[in-house]
């Protein structure tokens, strides 16, 4: 028996009774409407890769398994030429949260950049009468969550009768075949939501939760991946930013603003959301047992806990500071010490405020001689030189008041990274590849020790990987079809193009290898 969790009647077409389904699970195809922005460029492999298994003469259930589509490095508006220009020379944020009617309009120019990918849906979807399609929602696709987006998917594959094609609202549990599919985006802290299933902020369903690694993305890496391609291709991510320092040492400090609207978007997000009347959903109490260990497994980190924690620690080392002007200088009167650091922190405030203030007049100078037709690189450099000094100002304004941390901070890492270069010499000759998946692992074999779970499949990480984990059972990550840059495995050939086979219970991990069909991938673990 078949059971998929947390869907609705409405969401969960019944599945043919007695077929046992080949499963072809990818994830994290990415597929986005802006050509600079787009990463998948295999609408042809993939259409190949659905004609060679709907060939075969079995029932396919194709799962998508998260973030098929790109809303993040989207645009849900319609720019008239002139619009898109000054957007691009003010290297502008597209909204932060889709309306519905937006989404809508993101999907449409998708599907009008990537005709071939949805015409080879829609013919593996109407190519066999038990053929079914299963598209899983993840942080880059949380747009699925709207009926407009769902209904125009439907339409534009075809499934009139709407049998075929299904949205899951969590993730998928077969369990028949003991298998559990979700994407993964929960157990990541930057980019979990209250509730997956209803990701909605508002009572009415209107407004989107926006997690922050999603204003991340549109605020950060989209304006960076301009310049710098690869910067959402490397894995790990955080060794992103040393990759572009090193490229380019100047960078971070002339696109300072970056940060600055970063910030802003955070903060404006967190006020637009504050007065609304909250979206409370309720357990159904008809979750699949892997979906629960999920729900309790997931970690979630909200930007106003970090404000809170920044804050706090700004007070503390305030504290500290007089402590030790009183104590150890013995110079003053505990009130006066507190007094003298006091003002010390008001200095470091003005700082801020001047390097904010700077950030905002370089806006408006750069705004306004873009429309009286200036100079271009005259235009860019006046607004570069501005933000440099606001990024001193900043820079400058943390270091003479904060030296202590700064300088404590730089010793531990000093200390850290020294130990990892001793050990990586005596006990690691080669670093493990999928460091990345270690949270899906841990809750993969929690969820495996359930009776009936043989199989459990995450994606989100981009990082393919097959793993007997614990019983028999086996967990496996379904990578990604746009290019992977892994700097920890550059000896070892990234494979693209990875996708989850599960015929008969015995799950695979395979990579699409074009018209010679596939290729098995062995696992990583013992």
């Amino acid at each position: 028996m078949e059971s998929t969790a947390t869907d609705t009647a409405k969401t969960r077409p019944p599945a043919p009774a007695g077929v046992e389904y080949t499963y072809l699970i990818v994830s994290d195809l990415h597929l986005s409407s802006e050509e600079e922005l787009d990463d998948f460029k295999a609408d042809e492999e993939f259409g190949d890769f659905l004609r060679y298994y709907s060939a075969r003469g079995k029932a396919v259930r194709l799962v998508l398994n998260g973030d098929f589509l790109d809303f993040l490095q989207a645009d849900g508006r319609r720019l008239t030429e002139d619009q898109h220009r000054l957007e691009h020379k003010l290297e502008s944020v597209h909204p932060i949260t889709y309306s519905e009617g937006q989404a809508v309009v993101a999907l449409e120019k998708t599907i009008e950049r990537h005709p071939r990918f949805f015409a080879a849906l829609k013919e593996l979807v109407l190519a066999g009468p038990d053929n079914r399609l299963s598209i899983l929602k993840g942080n880059h696709d949380i747009e699925l969550a709207f009926e407009g987006v769902k209904k125009r998917i439907v339409k534009e594959l075809g499934d009139e009768a709407g049998t075929r094609v299904d949205f899951p609202a969590y993730g998928i549990w077969d369990e028949g075949q003991g298998l559990y599919i979700e994407h993964g985006n929960q157990l990541d802290r930057w980019n979990s939501f209250h509730s997956f299933s209803e990701p909605f902020v508002d009572r009415d369903k209107r407004i989107l939760e926006t997690p922050f690694g999603s204003i991340f993305v549109k605020t950060f890496w989209n304006r960076v991946e301009g310049e710098f391609p690869f910067v959402d291709k490397v894995r790990p991510m955080g060794d992103t930013i040393a990759v572009v320092a090193a490229r380019r040492p100047t960078f971070w400090f002339l696109k300072f603003d970056f940060f600055y609207d970063l910030a802003a978007s955070v903060l404006k997000r967190d006020l637009s959301t504050f007065f609304v009347r909250h979206y409370r959903p309720r357990r159904t109490g008809t979750e699949s047992a892997p979906e629960k260990v999920s729900v309790q497994e997931t970690m979630l980190s909200h930007f106003g806990r970090l404000t809170t924690l920044t804050v706090f620690f700004m007070l503390v080392y305030l504290l500290v500071r007089g402590l030790f002007v009183f104590d150890v200088e013995k110079k003053m009167s505990l009130l006066t010490s507190l007094s003298y650091v006091g003002k010390e922190g008001l200095r470091f405030l003005m700082f801020v405020a001047g390097s904010v203030g700077v950030y905002l007049v370089a806006k408006a100078v750069r705004y306004y001689l873009l429309r009286l037709n200036f100079y271009i690189y005259t235009t860019i450099f006046i607004y570069r030189m501005l933000i440099f000094l606001a990024a001193g100002l900043f820079l400058f304004g943390v270091v003479r008041f904060f030296w202590i941390p700064v300088v404590i901070a730089v010793v531990i890492y000093f200390f850290y990274d020294a130990d990892r270069t001793i050990r990586f010499s005596i006990d690691e000759p080669r670093a493990r590849p999928g460091d990345e998946n270690a949270d899906e692992v841990r809750v993969a074999a929690k969820m495996l020790k359930l009776a009936g779970v043989r199989t459990v499949v995450f994606g989100h990480t981009h990082v393919a990987r097959i793993e007997h984990v614990s019983h028999g059972g086996v967990f496996v990550n379904s990578g990604t079809w746009v290019q992977n840059i892994d700097l920890k495995a550059a000896a070892e050939q990234v494979m693209g193009n990875t996708f989850v086979l599960v015929e008969g219970g015995a799950a695979k991990l395979m990579t699409w290898r074009g018209l010679s069909g596939a290729k098995e991938l062995a696992g990583t673990g013992e």
